[in-house]
């Protein structure tokens, strides 16, 4: 299966795979209109046939640019691309069951720039039932083997996954001890989403989280290379600083901090914390964030 990974659309009498890279096209181009993507989507997915979807795999990696009449709706880099993959992500979720065997082929090998999309859908179909156990046990084969970005690229759905799986869920706890036995601010990269997705499982690493809040993420713990800036060889950042990053005083910890206040939203200590950050921070886009989120918890 998916022996057209590397087939070539030949121009002529339109093939399936020339037919379904248009209707790609056509739904892309409805991402210019609000909800206009997803209910051409969903038109697609009634029309395809079940040979179609071994054209994914190749049509991933076609047009890269906008159509020469669209030039100017996506100018901006990389958006058509973007806009294409969340297309054709859609399309596959629409579809449901006969989208699986696609979707695991995507993401099996330890990186792949449309892993992290697959993963999401993976993990809508399993909370609605289509293959879960399947999916479940693809995701922890593959996990420990999976590169960093894949990890961070398919987050979201990892914890989605998590949530409704128990055997996912003890997999990516797992890792993420893995990732905070060498550095514990790498584990929250995996906690912080999960306290989002799944938060009382993200509990279950609360011990991580406390220590981060008042020892291990205070300050400014990393240097500018392990907080991803790309620096020149005396250690200076090249191009311009975002206002808050992990160079930010006590980053970190406010990150674990907020983490641990949506796991318990009724613990007055977190608050306490949270408030005396939102209000003596050094940094004022630090204080102003802070101020919207916590206004934002009292309005609810």
């Amino acid at each position: 299966m998916f022996a057209g990974l590397f087939k070539k659309l030949v121009v002529g009498v339109p093939s399936r795979g020339e037919w379904l890279n248009l209707r790609i096209r056509w739904i892309t181009e409805g991402s210019l209109l609000v909800d206009e993507q997803l209910v051409r989507a969903r038109v697609v997915a009634a029309q395809l046939l079940p040979g179609d979807f071994e054209w994914i795999p190749s049509l991933l990696r076609l047009d890269f640019s906008p159509p020469q009449n669209l030039g100017e709706e996506f100018s901006g880099f990389c958006s058509w691309a973007d806009a294409r993959f969340e297309s054709i992500f859609l399309l596959l979720r629409e579809a449901g069951a006969p989208a699986m065997p696609v979707l695991h082929h995507i993401v099996r090998g330890a990186y792949d720039w449309p892993q992290g999309m697959a993963l999401d859908v993976l993990a809508e179909l399993a909370a609605r039932g289509i293959e879960p156990e399947a999916s479940a046990q693809l995701v922890c084969r593959n996990l420990e083997s999976w590169r960093y970005e894949t990890v961070m690229r398919g987050i979201q759905g990892l914890c989605k996954f998590a949530a409704c799986n128990d055997q996912v869920a003890d997999a990516l706890l797992e890792l993420a001890c893995d990732w905070g036995s060498e550095d514990p601010i790498e584990e929250l990269e995996i906690l912080e989403p999960l306290s989002v997705f799944a938060p009382a499982l993200a509990a279950k690493r609360e011990a991580s989280l406390c220590n981060l809040m008042q020892q291990a993420g205070r300050g400014v713990p990393r240097s500018a290379f392990h907080e991803g800036f790309v620096v020149n060889e005396n250690g200076e950042i090249s191009g311009e600083q975002p206002p808050v990053s992990g160079l930010t005083e006590d980053y970190h910890a406010i990150r674990a901090a907020l983490a641990l206040w949506r796991i318990y939203p009724h613990r007055p200590e977190l608050r306490e914390q949270l408030l005396q950050w939102r209000d003596q921070h050094g940094n004022p886009s630090v204080r102003d964030q802070l101020a919207d989120l916590l206004s934002e918890d009292s309005r609810n």
